[in-house]
Order: C-alpha cells, then sequence, then structure tokens
C-alpha cells in the first residue's frame, strides 16, 4: 500500500478479498494495515471505481476509518462495493452504529453493493434513498448469515424509499443457515424488488427449521420479481414438493430453479411436463436428489428415464440437469 501511495497510482478497480483480519497472526499489524489503506484512499485515489475488500472481518473501528477514507474521497466515483463480511463481530451490531450509514452516504453513485444484512437498518435504506444518483443502484446483494445479528426491523416504508428512488434495482438474498418461517417473513418485505434469493442449509439442519410458509405464503409476493431460486437441503426431510410446483406456475418471471433436498424423481417428472405444456418459464433447473440408501442405481435409472421422455425439450428450450446422491 506505501508504494501505492508514494507513486500516487491511480487504479479503477482495488480487489482486497479475504484479508480476515481477525485471525491470530494480523494481531500486530490490522490496524497499521487499515491506516494504511485509509491513507491509500485520502492521498492517491480519485479514480476508483471498483472496490472488493469481502471477507476483511475487520473490527469496527478499524472498519470505519478505512470506509470514511474511501467514502469521503472517492464516493463520487465508486460504481461497485463488495462489503460482504467487512466487519467482523462486534459488541454492538453495525445496524445500531449511525457512524456506518454516515459512510455510506457519502457513496452517492453505487451501482452494485454487496451487504451483510447485520449492516441493514432503516437509516441506511433512507440514507442511500436520499444521496443516491436516481436509478444508479441496479444490484443489491444482501447474505443473512445465522451467527450475524438478524433480529432487527426494517420497516417496508423505507425499502419502498430505495426502490422508488432506484427504479431498476435488483435484490439479491443469500440466506444461510437462516431456515426459521418467522425470519423470513421479517426480512422478505413484499416491498423488496427480489430477484434471486438462495437458502442454503450449508450441510446442517436443524429442527426448527421450515421452509413450506416460506413458499407457500412468502414467496408468491415476489411474483413480479422473482427470476432464479436456489433451495440446498440436504439433512432435512420436509414435503414441499407440490406447494414448490405451484409456486413456478404462480412465478411467471422464475428463469431459474435449483433444488438439493429430499425429493422424488416424480417430482423432476412433473416440473418437466410443466416446462412442455408451456405452464411455466423456467430455462434452467438443477435438481440434487438426496436418498438415505447408498445403492442410487434406481434412481439413476428412473432420472435418466424421465430425461429421455423429455428430450425434445431438454438442450432445446431448457438447459437441464439431475442427480441422486446419498446423504447421511
Amino acid at each position: 500500500m506505501n508504494h501505492l501511495i508514494k507513486n500516487r497510482v491511480k487504479l479503477r478497480s482495488l480487489s482486497l478479498p479475504m484479508l480476515q483480519l481477525d485471525r491470530s497472526q494480523w494481531m500486530l499489524y490490522k490496524e497499521d494495515f487499515c491506516s494504511s489503506i485509509a491513507k491509500f484512499f485520502c492521498k492517491s485515489q480519485h479514480s476508483l471505481e471498483e472496490v472488493c475488500l469481502r471477507g476483511a472481518r475487520a473490527t469496527f473501528d478499524d472498519g470505519y476509518k478505512v470506509l470514511y477514507a474511501m467514502g469521503y474521497n472517492t464516493g463520487h466515483t465508486i460504481s461497485r462495493l463488495d462489503l460482504e463480511d467487512f466487519f467482523g463481530r462486534t459488541p454492538t451490531p453495525v445496524y445500531d452504529k449511525p457512524q456506518f450509514v454516515d459512510c455510506l452516504k457519502n457513496f452517492t453513485n453505487l451501482q452494485e453493493l454487496d451487504l451483510n444484512y447485520s449492516c441493514l437498518s432503516e437509516e441506511l435504506l433512507s440514507g442511500l434513498a436520499e444521496n443516491l444518483t436516481p436509478n444508479s443502484l441496479k444490484w443489491f446483494y444482501i447474505k443473512v448469515f445465522a451467527y450475524d445479528p438478524h433480529n432487527q426491523v426494517v420497516w417496508g416504508r423505507s425499502w419502498s424509499e430505495l426502490a422508488k428512488k432506484c427504479q431498476h434495482m435488483k435484490v439479491t438474498m443469500l440466506f444461510q443457515r437462516v431456515m426459521t418461517s418467522d425470519a423470513h417473513f421479517r426480512i422478505l418485505l413484499p416491498q423488496i424488488p427480489l430477484s434471486e434469493v438462495t437458502f442454503d442449509g450449508c450441510y446442517f439442519a436443524d429442527q426448527s427449521w421450515q421452509l413450506y410458509p416460506t413458499i407457500t405464503s412468502i414467496l408468491p409476493q415476489f411474483k413480479r420479481h422473482l427470476t432464479r431460486l436456489s433451495i440446498d437441503l440436504p439433512d432435512t426431510r420436509e414435503v414441499f414438493e407440490n406447494e414448490l410446483l405451484l409456486l413456478v406456475q404462480y412465478c411467471e418471471k422464475l428463469k431459474s430453479l435449483k433444488l438439493n433436498a429430499f425429493i422424488t424423481s416424480r417430482f423432476a417428472d412433473r416440473l418437466l411436463q410443466l416446462v412442455q405444456d408451456g405452464k411455466c418459464n423456467l430455462e434452467d433447473v438443477k435438481i440434487r436428489i438426496y436418498i438415505r440408501d447408498y445403492d442410487t442405481q434406481d434412481e439413476e435409472i428412473e432420472l435418466d428415464r424421465i430425461s429421455s421422455k423429455y428430450e425434445q425439450i431438454i438442450g432445446n428450450k431448457l438447459d437441464y440437469y439431475a442427480s441422486c446422491v446419498t446423504s447421511i
């Protein structure tokens, strides 16, 4: 960083992913390193367009120092900002820190923004709506992680303000081990222009997890926006095949479905029939069927039979792949 500062290098893109400053080997150096990055933004940069600090896991004080310097000096030029997992665990949740909102207000030209839900607040959404250039923000990526704070209340009014200011904005949400319908009801508000959503169990299961209400009552609210849906539940046996088929038909803009779960091959057959009959608009389908038996031969034979049955649409109007694996 000192070399870049000394030579006043003008960069358009800066990527420092997965620094993991909370690890022990950084203990003696992380404060000086963050000061160097902040100095770099203060002294050298008025040309940056893209910055990736994903996985930095900085303390709030160190992270604030970097973000303030970046926003104050280059906030008007940066269009792509990746801050997923930028902060490590903090005593006070980031969404309760007004300093973070003040930092983000300086970024007025953002087109893409990656954040953790633990950073999200009504004040942040209102600040973005107030300060962003009209129709600038097009992609908003949000990660909801089980071990990050995610119990804050964000009202739909704030989402409406931001969506009105940035009318082409598409929101992508990733839920990692956050699989309860109560959490989904609180987070997935109908005012969000939700384009893509992923529910990832991360090879873990909890008896309180339940996607059935999410599929039947929450996701249908996004029929005008939802284009991609991904569900990965390798360690649960919740039954929702019929409900998911209804959702696929109801969400007319849904183009991509990825499903890894304990489902039957019959689901794949019925889904492909919907595509063939023109009752849904799927163009990309990836299915992984989990079974308890080590012998997957019968299931694989059935999947091959189904693929042959619909060979006229597979590879023509539909990108399709299905497999089965053992999950113990």
